[in-house]
């Protein structure tokens, strides 16, 4: 399947507002990070793009059709403006009654294990770490499922197998946020 040009609009759409959901800027206006973890993001979140790429085959996705000149500029206020709508989303979802649960149980579960050095450090970076993987979840699964035309393949073997990827390459992106936030944080 050729990808059309409203398609890769809304890849590229993607990579700007990734940074902006993880990061709340572009990932190159960080100060203060390692350079070989910002190779190591910006592979991940290529590496994620393609994967979701292939999720668009397999549903046969379509994006709106684009109508405007598309130009840098314009990419970048469409990527603030899902960016700030994504995040009103993701913490509708972040405090409902099922998201806290959850977090209770998996922190629980670290105490268990005895992988908890500093209690309410971890807390933070776990709830950043599933605010991160909700929202990023919201902006490139639920927006291509919403659009797309056929998802029944999806829950296939070969969705199945993307699906995977897709959490095993986010989770990996997410760590890498996280480290980078950390890093920004400790160079102011």
């Amino acid at each position: 399947m050729k990808m059309t040009k409203e398609n890769k609009v809304r890849i590229l759409e993607n990579f700007q507002t990734i940074d902006r959901l993880l990061f709340g800027k572009p990932s190159k206006n960080l100060i203060g990070c390692c350079p070989a973890l910002m190779l190591e993001y910006t592979n991940t979140k290529g590496a994620l793009l393609s994967v979701i790429i292939e999720m668009m085959k397999v549903t046969n996705y379509q994006a709106p059709l684009i109508k405007k000149k598309v130009t840098s500029k314009l990419l970048t206020e469409s990527s603030i403006f899902v960016a700030n709508k994504i995040k009103k989303a993701t913490k509708k979802v972040m405090i409902g009654k099922k998201m806290k649960s959850h977090l209770k149980e998996s922190l629980m579960k670290q105490i268990k294990k005895h992988q908890i050095s500093n209690l309410s450090e971890d807390i933070k970076q776990q709830v950043e770490s599933k605010t991160m993987s909700v929202a990023l979840d919201n902006l490139l699964i639920g927006r291509m499922l919403k659009e797309s035309c056929d998802y029944s393949k999806f829950n296939k073997m070969e969705g199945r197998i993307l699906q995977e990827a897709y959490i095993t390459v986010r989770d990996a992106l997410v760590e890498c946020a996280v480290d980078l936030k950390v890093m920004a944080d400790n160079a102011r």
